[in-house]
């Protein structure tokens, strides 16, 4: 019964561990547009955008526009693309959270007093009595109060500017001053996207 027992917690903390990872990781989601409006007649110019969730990185953001722009130059029909421009921002946002928390507490009163007590009745004075009362007071409490929590996060956006070239041109390109923005399709289509 005990085995019972311990396989099934050991299943249900899986479970919970699983449900945590797939709340929590990184996303991205990009998409690529044709820029008319920068092209020219011997250049396409092609905008990606991409944009994180509060788990991504940067890295992630870039290896998923790599991703974007190798498919999409591989459907237009080119062997590489160019890094024409790039632009990084991150987004910022907060938001408040009011909840209300029970508070308990226990409230504890001392006290002493001296006394005197004159007795008269209609024929005039009867006596009097002094003395000293203490007092001792205990009492439980709970009760209600806001409670107001600021949470913060980023996420991550980017926007390149790419333009597609045949094998014949990306050699020249990978020879020339600007091989460091140049990037083949088959080193980036088989990689896994965070889409």
């Amino acid at each position: 019964m005990r085995d019972k027992l311990t396989k099934i917690v050991k299943v249900a903390i899986f479970g919970f561990a699983l449900v945590g990872l797939f709340t929590s990781c990184a996303q991205v989601n990009s998409s690529v547009r044709l820029r008319p409006d920068l092209s020219d007649d011997d250049i396409e110019i092609w905008q990606i955008d991409a944009r994180g969730n509060a788990y991504t990185s940067y890295a992630e953001i870039e290896k998923a526009m790599r991703k974007t722009a190798a498919e999409k130059s591989e459907t237009e029909g080119y062997d590489c693309f160019f890094l024409y421009s790039d632009s990084y921002k991150t987004e910022h946002y907060s938001y408040t959270e009011t909840t209300t928390k029970t508070m308990h507490g226990r409230a504890n009163s001392y006290g002493s007093a001296d006394y005197q007590s004159n007795y008269y009745n209609n024929n005039g004075y009867l006596g009097s009595s002094r003395g000293n009362i203490n007092t001792r007071s205990n009492s439980n409490y709970s009760y209600q109060v806001p409670v107001t929590e600021t949470y913060n996060y980023s996420k991550p956006t980017a926007v390149w500017y790419v333009f597609f070239k045949k094998e014949d041109e990306c050699e020249k390109l990978g020879n020339s001053k600007w091989r460091e923005n140049l990037y083949y399709n088959k080193d980036y289509l088989g990689e896994q996207s965070f889409h």
